[in-house]
C-alpha cells in the first residue's frame, strides 16, 4: 500500500488501527506514521516505537503550524481520526468546535498543499446522526436525523457533522 499517515494515531481508534496495520505490515504498508500532541507521553504509555516501521510525529491539531517533517514526507493514504474525545472538560464548546472542524480544515489544507495524490479517510462518529428513535434497532446513513443544536453536550457530534461537509 505504501506509506500511511494517521492523524490521531494515539487515540482510541488510532491505537487499534496501528495495532492492526502493524500486525499485517508486510501485506498492508511500507511504513505507518502517526501524529501525537505529546509523542514522549504516548511512547511511555503505549510503546509504538517497539513496532517495526511505526513512526510518531509531533503534531497538534490546535496548533497553527504543521510540523515540517510532515511536509517533507509523501503518503499514499491519510486517515484523519484526530479529536480529543475523553479529557475535554476544560474545553469550551467553541474550543471543541474549533478543534474538530477547524482542525479538519487544517488537515485538508495540508493534504491539498503537500499530499494531493493521497487517498483520505475521515473517521467521524455515530453521534452525527443525533438521538435515534426510541424503537430503532439499526439505522442507515441516509436517515434524516441530526444532533440537537440546543444541547451544548452535542458539541462533539455537531462539530463532527460539520467537519464531514468540508
Amino acid at each position: 500500500l505504501g506509506n500511511v499517515l494517521i492523524f490521531g494515531g494515539t487515540g482510541f481508534f488510532g491505537k487499534s488501527l496501528v495495532n492492526y496495520l502493524n500486525s499485517e505490515m508486510n501485506f498492508y504498508s511500507d511504513a505507518i506514521y502517526l501524529t501525537a500532541r505529546e509523542p514522549k507521553k504516548y511512547q511511555s504509555i503505549f510503546p509504538f516505537d517497539a513496532f517495526e516501521n511505526v513512526n510518531i510525529i509531533d503534531f497538534d491539531l490546535d496548533g497553527s503550524q504543521v510540523n515540517p517533517v510532515l511536509e517533507s514526507l509523501k503518503f499514499d493514504y491519510i486517515i484523519h481520526a484526530a479529536a480529543a474525545s475523553t479529557d475535554v472538560s476544560s474545553l469550551s464548546s467553541l474550543d471543541r468546535y474549533r478543534q474538530i472542524a477547524t482542525g479538519t480544515e487544517k488537515i485538508l489544507k495540508y493534504v491539498k498543499d503537500f499530499q494531493p495524490l493521497a487517498k483520505v479517510l475521515y473517521v467521524s462518529s455515530g453521534g452525527v446522526y443525533g438521538e435515534m428513535p426510541e424503537k430503532a434497532i439499526s439505522f442507515s446513513e441516509n436517515m434524516n436525523t441530526i444532533p440537537a443544536f440546543d444541547d451544548k453536550n452535542n458539541t462533539y457530534s455537531i462539530s463532527k457533522r460539520m467537519a464531514e461537509h468540508l
